[in-house]
């Protein structure tokens, strides 16, 4: 018969590796959601099969939002391509950090699919597009909106899975750099944004010593 030493480790070590429900991080636009509609708004959108697939030519989401992370959490950025004439730029507003993805000029713009990743604490994510070989920025937390057609410069926002969507893990920001006359298209450059938990030190060393007491029990019942 298998000890009770034996299964109230087991049953500890689990409890402790099952995340608490509070821990989960989320990218948010509820504080800041802007005017849910569709993209693209005047010419065709270059890149919207590449990323959904074969055939699609349009998407639902937002205009004007603004993203936030509810808890502190490893975020990705990944790159999904650009059909822009203007020399863009992805990256975040921190100390050692900068430029993420350069289009068009030196270093070579990254083929899509290519990601980084960043620990990152809640609250308004830090990420900035830069326009036009630095002629202008355009900074979430200050994303305008352009629901009615009349911002040069914005990106839409479109959570992966539901569009309607205000809160979730992965989403796709797609930028208007106002050129092409205004073509108003959103396809000047598009990253994926993906969160996941960060593990906590207590929490690994509470998990690491319901582990080994684990082992420790195991080890005592194979002896009896």
């Amino acid at each position: 018969m298998v000890s009770r030493n034996f299964l109230g480790s087991l049953l500890l070590a689990f409890l402790l590796i099952v995340p608490s429900a509070h821990a989960v991080p989320m990218l948010s636009i509820v504080d800041s959601p802007g005017t849910f509609g569709s993209i693209p708004g005047g010419a065709t959108n270059d890149i919207l099969d590449d990323i959904y697939g074969s055939g699609v030519t349009s998407r639902s989401g937002y205009f004007g939002s603004n993203i936030s992370l509810t808890e502190d959490a490893t975020v990705t950025f990944t790159f999904l391509g650009f059909e822009a004439g203007f020399t863009n730029d992805f990256g975040l507003n921190l100390a050692g950090v900068g430029d993420i993805f350069t289009n068009q000029t030196s270093p070579q713009f990254p083929s899509p699919g290519s990601s980084v990743s960043y620990a990152l604490g809640s609250g308004v994510l830090p990420f900035y597009f830069d326009i036009d070989s630095d002629r202008d920025t355009l900074t979430n937390g200050s994303n305008p909106n352009d629901f009615q057609g009349n911002s040069d410069i914005n990106f839409f926002t479109s959570f992966d899975g539901n569009a309607a969507a205000q809160l979730g893990t992965s989403l796709v920001v797609f930028l208007d750099d106002g050129g092409a006359s205004n073509d108003d298209n959103h396809d000047d450059m598009a990253v994926r944004v993906s969160v996941a938990p960060v593990p906590e030190p207590a929490t690994l060393f509470l998990v690491g010593a319901g582990l080994i007491g684990l082992v420790g029990a195991r080890r005592k019942y194979k002896k009896a």
